[in-house]
């Protein structure tokens, strides 16, 4: 099946949602295993945009389920992985954590470098919002590694070269969405150091980036981060304008972290 655009392909999930996650339960309850967790797989895009979290979650326990009766490892360290991040982003941190662990091992015993690297990446993410820098650190330097061996990359360089090194990483094996990612990653570095019109002007291609993939949730990242950057530019209406706009759509796709742009605003 093929579609005009992301709009289309976003319309068209959101209207079959309910039959798509139907046929989930009935593919698992007759015994197509590989088909139960393949097609919560297929889902995965969706969920993570539009933050339907009971489907996202349920589905994906089920492909887990059928996953780990069919013996399937690749399916059982996808489910895990998925399920991980809505745990993650549900503030529900002993499941997310769960999740993760067995995810890397599973990616591990596999012997799947990227599946590795991508759960590392999460994983970083997901121990600096818990507050647990060192592991933070040890396993986003983990993801960096194993990308930049996977893009043919030889040369390990400093500080901020590593954001601008995974960018270029992601380039060369074609994972334009992870790219987006890097480029917002790299935006925050530059942030971080002082470099603040660079900064803004990162921010802003990801956001066009984001919006040409229709990725209502990394627009809302990527404006909320975009924000602090003219903050410190000493632009208050544009950072109260990219605030708005975050609030907007987490609200629309009711995410906690709505509450942490109301308190920015004031």
């Amino acid at each position: 099946m093929q579609f005009a655009d992301g709009d289309a392909a976003m319309a068209w999930c959101t209207q079959e949602q309910a039959n798509l996650v139907a046929a989930v339960r009935q593919a698992a309850d007759a015994g197509e295993h590989a088909i139960a967790w393949q097609l919560a797989e297929a889902m995965w895009g969706f969920f993570y945009q539009r933050k339907p979290w009971q489907d996202w979650i349920e589905t994906h326990r089920i492909g887990l389920r059928s996953a780990e009766l069919s013996g399937d490892d690749l399916g059982v360290a996808t489910m895990l992985g998925n399920l991980a991040v809505a745990y993650r982003e549900q503030r529900r941190q002993h499941e997310a954590e769960e999740c993760f662990q067995r995810a890397l091992d599973t990616w591990s015993l596999i012997g799947d470098d990227y599946g590795q690297a991508l759960v590392c990446n999460g994983y970083g993410n997901a121990c600096r919002e818990w507050g647990r820098l060192d592991e933070a650190v040890s396993l986003s330097h983990r993801a960096l590694r194993t990308w930049q061996t996977l893009g043919e990359r030889h040369e390990l360089q400093l500080a901020l070269r590593h954001s601008e090194e995974a960018l270029t990483a992601f380039r060369a094996v074609g994972d334009r969405y992870a790219e987006v990612w890097a480029t917002n990653n790299a935006a925050n570095v530059h942030r971080d150091l002082g470099h603040l019109h660079q900064s803004v002007d990162m921010h802003r291609e990801a956001l066009a980036a984001r919006r040409q993939l229709g990725d209502r949730y990394g627009q809302a990242l990527t404006l909320q981060s975009l924000a602090e950057g003219l903050d410190r530019l000493g632009d208050n209406e544009g950072r109260e304008e990219a605030l708005r706009a975050a609030l907007e759509i987490f609200s629309e796709l009711g995410d906690p972290k709505a509450d942490e742009v109301r308190a920015a605003l004031g």
